[in-house]
């Protein structure tokens, strides 16, 4: 398994993911579970990294974050994800999206569940084999106004790394401006951090 993060603040959001992913109990390193496809727009998985390379690919095709209509962009989200499996020879639905998605954009912090439910996160959340303590982390440290959004993010990672073996730094963390009106923009380069 591994941990997924995301901070929602008052003009900015925080996307961050630790290292590993598991399979039959096997720990194997990976630093392709967040990917950032540009200043608006942010994706990352607690799952089979496939399925986040997909869903970013799809994302960075079918949609345009500045224009963001939320019941438009779930049903444009659903056709790409079936699309891009459908050139996969696969059946989308069971074998694409075994992920729990995260996407981070200048509109707001948005969860997509492997049955391609979408709904809007406030706050913060957390997904993977270590939700519970980067939850705790979060839910604690968020009283401390002298963390800022991506040191909290890389915090709650860090410490369910601690407690769950299917966690593992580094940590990478990606920051998304929330904005009404954005124009396209380059990436941003993600930060990883280490310490705990």
């Amino acid at each position: 398994m591994s941990t997924i993060v995301g901070l929602v603040g008052n003009h900015t959001i925080w996307l961050g993911a630790d290292s590993c992913l598991t399979y039959d109990d096997v720990v194997y390193p990976c630093s392709e579970k967040l990917c950032q496809i540009n200043c608006n727009l942010a994706i990352a998985g607690a799952g089979r990294p496939r399925t986040i390379e997909i869903a970013g690919m799809t994302l960075k095709q079918h949609l345009q974050p500045s224009e963001l209509n939320l019941p438009q962009w779930r049903e444009e989200f659903r056709h790409a994800i079936a699309e891009a499996g459908q050139m996969m020879e696969m059946d989308a639905k069971i074998q694409v999206m075994q992920a729990d998605l995260l996407i981070a954009t200048n509109k707001g912090l948005f969860v997509m569940l492997e049955d391609f439910m979408l709904y809007e996160v406030h706050g913060f959340t957390a997904y993977g084999s270590g939700k519970a303590f980067a939850l705790g982390a979060l839910a604690y440290a968020d009283a401390d106004p002298d963390l800022s959004g991506e040191r909290l993010v890389n915090k709650a990672i860090q410490i369910a790394a601690r407690f769950d073996s299917h966690t593992r730094p580094p940590v990478t963390v990606v920051k998304i401006v929330r904005c009404e009106e954005c124009s396209p923009c380059s990436p941003s380069a993600p930060t990883n951090g280490t310490g705990a």
